[in-house]
C-alpha cells in the first residue's frame, strides 16, 4: 500500500520538535543556575518523579480505568465528562503527589525555595525530552520510512501480532504525510506553556510541604486537573481547532504562572 510522502517541511517540523524537546529545559536550567547559583540537584530529582509517577505509577489505575476493554473503561473512553474526570484527575492525583513526595522526603532539607523552580525545570524539562523529543525521533524514523515506501513491513507486522492496532499504525502515516512545518509548532508552543505550568504546580507544592499550608496541595491538583481538560475536549470533538486549544492552555498557564509568581515572592528565602 502507497502511504504517500512526508514533506521537506514536515522533516523539518519534526527535527524542529527534537531540537525544542531538548533545548527548552536545557536552556531555561542554564539561565536558572546562572542568574541564582541554585543547587541543581532538585532538578535531577524533577527529571526522575516524573517517570516514576507520571508514566508508571499513574499507567495501573489508567489501565483498569481506560485501557482494558472493560465496560467500564469503555464508557469512560467515549463520555467526555467520565474521560476528562479520570484522565485529568490521575494526572492531577499522581504529578502532585509526585512533587509532595519529592519536596518531603526526598528534598526535605533543601528549604530554599529556589528549590521549587529547579524542581519545576527538571520535572517539566524531562517530560518536554521524553514527548517530544523522543517522540520526533520515532516519527522521523516512520517518516523515513513512509518515503522510502517500508512502512507497509511495520503494519503487517502490527497486523499479524495485534490485528487491532493496525488502524492506529496506520493513522500516523497519515498525520505524518499532512504534516507541516506550522503544524509542528503547536507541539513546541505547547511544551513551553506545559514547562510553565509545571514550574508554577512546583511551588505550590512546595509552599504546602515547607509551610505545612495543604490546601496549596489540593489547589496544584485541581489546576493540574483543569489545564488537562482543554486536550480532552480537543479530543471529543467539543474544540476543532488545535490553536484554539494551545491558546486556552496557554492563557490558563500563564494565570497559573501569575499566581505562583505572588506565592513565591511571599515565601521567605532560606
Amino acid at each position: 500500500m502507497d502511504y504517500g510522502t512526508v514533506s521537506a517541511g514536515g522533516f523539518a517540523g519534526l527535527i524542529f520538535m527534537l531540537v525544542w524537546g531538548i533545548a527548552l529545559p536545557v536552556v531555561a536550567a542554564i539561565i536558572w543556575r546562572i542568574k541564582t547559583k541554585a543547587n541543581m540537584m532538585p532538578l535531577l530529582v524533577g527529571a526522575i518523579i516524573f517517570p516514576v509517577f507520571a508514566l508508571g505509577l499513574e499507567s495501573i489505575p489508567k489501565y483498569f480505568l481506560l485501557g482494558n476493554g472493560s465496560g467500564l473503561a469503555q464508557y469512560i473512553t467515549t463520555h467526555l465528562w467520565s474521560y476528562a474526570l479520570v484522565g485529568a484527575g490521575l494526572a492531577g492525583i499522581f504529578e502532585e503527589t509526585g512533587r509532595w513526595v519529592a519536596f518531603r522526603f526526598i528534598l526535605k532539607k533543601h528549604t530554599d525555595k529556589k528549590t521549587a523552580i529547579t524542581y519545576g525545570i527538571g520535572h517539566g524539562g524531562i517530560e518536554a525530552v521524553i514527548l517530544l523529543s523522543v517522540g520526533a525521533f520515532q516519527y522521523i524514523t516512520y517518516a523515513m520510512m513512509i518515503n522510502q515506501g517500508v512502512f507497509g513491513t511495520i503494519v503487517e507486522q502490527v497486523r499479524m501480532a495485534s490485528p487491532d492496532q493496525v488502524e492506529a499504525v496506520e493513522a500516523i502515516a497519515v498525520a505524518l504525510t499532512s504534516l507541516t512545518f506550522g503544524n509542528s509548532l503547536t507541539g513546541c508552543v505547547e511544551r513551553l506553556f506545559a514547562v510553565t505550568f509545571h514550574v508554577s504546580a512546583s511551588v505550590l507544592v512546595f509552599k504546602a510541604v515547607r509551610e505545612k499550608r495543604w490546601y496549596y496541595f489540593v489547589l496544584a491538583v485541581v489546576l493540574h486537573g483543569l489545564v488537562d481538560v482543554f486536550a480532552a475536549m480537543y479530543q471529543f470533538g467539543v474544540i476543532t481547532s488545535i490553536w484554539v486549544v494551545e491558546g486556552l492552555i496557554g492563557v490558563f498557564s500563564i494565570g497559573v504562572g501569575i499566581l505562583a509568581c505572588k506565592v513565591y515572592k511571599g515565601m521567605k528565602a532560606e
